[in-house]
């Protein structure tokens, strides 16, 4: 996107919401600007010359992520996905060109603090973290796939390539591979 398009974008989503508190960039929409949460729980897209908005959280948006899908070709274009987090524990899915599903796809008690969504080879793979630390993968194209871990710390930040998933913490920084099935050895075994 252009700087003054972004600067069109911008100023687009400061007259139409709240303060603005989550930014997500979405690679291969080259044309699109950045997806923004604000603080009363409505994410926001700029496209075509106007924004399209959607409430989705109770409370301030606390962490948005966003992918391409689709775009086979030059008469296939790609199509945006955002996933975004709340104060209210929700994370939700959404497409800016249709209506918010009625449902979060994932509910806790505790706010959420980072969320990544990416396309890999296997499909769309959305992840989320809360304040407790719990981490959540979640496949979106094999039903009912769900991976959790606990690292033992909050999780400030998060980003998905392909099969890494990358946790920023106050601790440090952690990569974890999906893919690889780490083994153990037990004691006395080889």
């Amino acid at each position: 996107m252009e700087p003054y398009a972004l600067t069109e974008a911008l100023e687009a989503v400061k007259t139409s919401s709240a303060e603005l508190c989550a930014v997500a960039a979405i690679g291969r929409l080259p044309l699109a600007a950045p997806a923004f949460g604000d603080a009363e729980g409505t994410v926001h897209w700029y496209g075509s010359g106007r924004v399209v908005s959607g409430k989705l959280h109770q409370g301030p948006v606390t962490a948005l992520s966003g992918t391409a899908l689709g775009g086979h070709g030059l008469y296939d274009p790609e199509i945006p996905l955002l996933v975004s987090g709340g104060l209210d524990g929700a994370v939700r899915i959404w497409g800016p060109y249709s209506d918010p599903m009625a449902e979060p796809t994932d509910r806790r008690a505790c706010p959420v603090t980072a969320v990544a969504v990416s396309t890999t080879a296997a499909g769309p793979l959305v992840a989320a973290a809360w304040s407790d630390g719990l981490v959540r993968l979640r496949s979106l194209s094999r039903s009912g796939e769900v991976h959790d871990l606990r690292l033992g710390s909050e999780i400030w930040s998060m980003g998905l390539t392909g099969t890494l998933v990358m946790l920023g913490m106050p601790d440090g920084v952690a990569v974890i591979d999906i893919q690889t099935r780490a083994t153990v050895p037990r004691p006395g075994r080889p």
